[in-house]
């Protein structure tokens, strides 16, 4: 390879790259024996209304998660949003703007988990929102749906929270999202510099070589010198 080619692969190396890092695995799925659902939240949306659950994040990036949609009609998105104190309702839920939210789904012809890759930027030990909306919180067209929840404490920490409506979230006792949560950490790496070639080296050999020569030829005395 030229000298010029591989200085500037050498000078790309030098970039940060992303690699992968340890990975954390919510499953609430299988929290019921059955698959299905201790229990289910009939998330009748009509016009406006949200409804999920939250989870802690143990990583820096959301890579994906699932719903799961049962019947419904309309359309509705996909949402992820910050947990943070609501006044309004004097506790915890869903605030602040959508972090992400999916296109458009037709409530109608999807069921079953539906599976979502937001690769959203999270901060470790902050809590998060995942669930549906039908123009509440987005501008999807509307729709109503129902959306899969489990009984008791699939989720560490986790609740099922719904607004109806715009009447202000509630939080539905001892339930969770039923979904599957996958979030990494990509960790950063900087590759050692690369090593010279041979040839490279022996240039700047032979160079320092004549260097040399050139110095004591200078420090040489003739006798025209000495008289």
């Amino acid at each position: 390879m030229p000298l010029t080619t591989r200085a500037a692969a050498a000078g790309a190396l030098f970039l940060m790259l992303a690699g992968p890092g340890a990975a954390g695995i919510i499953d609430s799925r299988s929290a019921s024996p059955s698959y299905g659902w201790d229990s289910q939240s009939q998330f009748a949306a009509n016009p406006a209304s949200v409804g999920g659950g939250s989870f802690t994040a143990d990583g820096t990036r959301l890579d994906s998660f699932t719903l799961n949609i049962q019947f419904g009609a309309g359309f509705f998105r996909a949402v992820v949003m910050a947990i943070g104190f609501d006044s309004s309702v004097g506790m915890n839920a869903p605030i602040g703007s959508v972090l992400w939210q999916s296109d458009d789904l037709p409530a109608d012809l999807v069921s079953g988990d539906l599976f979502f890759a937001p690769n959203l930027t999270l901060t470790v030990g902050l809590e998060y929102f995942i669930g549906v909306d039908t123009g509440l919180v987005t501008n999807t067209a509307g729709g109503r749906l129902s959306l899969s929840a489990v009984g008791g404490t699939a989720i560490d920490g986790g609740r099922f929270y719904a607004n109806y409506g715009g009447s202000g979230y509630s939080a539905l006792p001892d339930m969770d999202i039923a979904s599957r949560i996958e979030m990494s950490s990509p960790t950063v790496q900087t590759p050692s510099q690369p090593v010279p070639e041979p040839s490279a080296l022996a240039l700047v050999g032979a160079a320092l070589a004549g260097l040399m020569l050139t110095a004591r030829g200078g420090r040489r005395r003739t006798p025209a010198d000495a008289g």
